[in-house]
């Protein structure tokens, strides 16, 4: 059984860059796309502002917001001050014409399109359910983080459920509460051993207060009481 890996070229260069001259990841080719006047790939500097980024594109004066990464999968930024990071790989300036809001929600009719062109042979339907309800346990069991969120569940449902968002809130919630139960072991761990030596010093204390009591019983010198 052979195993196999996918790399974008980014990466793959990356990695070259590093095994034939020890370079250090300190740039990325990033695609500036969308609401802008000449979309353009640029190797970018990590840390690089996305502003900055994309007025070099052209930005167009009806753009609303920004999107790292692809259409689907990409993620919103709730600002265009926050830097490039490794994982960038894309910039979309967005507007209501080219990313029109979504319809309203409605409920889930079970049709199970989600199921069908989920790469993962999860069922998103049931992950859906789960997440809303919070029932993050029963999300897990269903193999919630199996999800590569790349969003073709959300995009065939005629209901218009952003299905994508449910599960990324799940993984958010379920990585917050280990956080805190982990939080919450360490600080028992240390109340433990903050218990345990000050009992240890307590005893170590005594003992050496019995020690000295001892010493001091063996070298007081005996006094003979004589009757006159």
């Amino acid at each position: 059984e052979k195993e196999v890996q996918c790399f974008n070229v980014a990466t793959a260069l990356g990695i070259y860059r590093t095994i034939q001259f020890g370079e250090p990841l300190l740039s990325r080719i990033v695609t500036v796309t969308g609401n802008v006047a000449n979309a353009q790939n640029f190797e970018v500097l990590i840390g690089t502002p996305v502003d900055e980024l994309v007025a070099l594109s052209g930005l167009l004066p009806d753009t609303s917001r920004y999107i790292m990464g692809g259409p689907m999968m990409g993620v919103p930024l709730h600002s265009a001050h926050v830097p490039v990071v490794k994982a960038t790989n894309c910039i979309i300036a967005a507007s209501d014409k080219l990313f029109p809001p979504a319809p309203p929600a409605m409920p889930c009719i079970r049709c199970i399109r989600c199921a069908d062109v989920c790469p993962a042979d999860l069922q998103p339907q049931d992950l859906y359910w789960f997440a809303k309800a919070r029932e993050f346990g029963k999300a897990q069991e269903y193999s919630l983080f199996d999800c590569i969120e790349c969003g073709a569940c959300s995009y065939v449902c005629p209901s218009h459920i952003p299905l994508v968002q449910y599960y990324r809130f799940a993984k958010s919630e379920i990585w917050a509460r280990e956080r805190d139960k982990k939080a919450a072991d360490d600080a028992r761990e240390r109340f433990e051993y903050r218990q345990y030596r000050i009992e240890r010093e307590k005893q170590e204390r005594a003992g050496k207060l019995a020690a000295r009591t001892n010493a001091a019983r063996r070298d007081k010198p005996e006094v003979e009481h004589t009757k006159e």
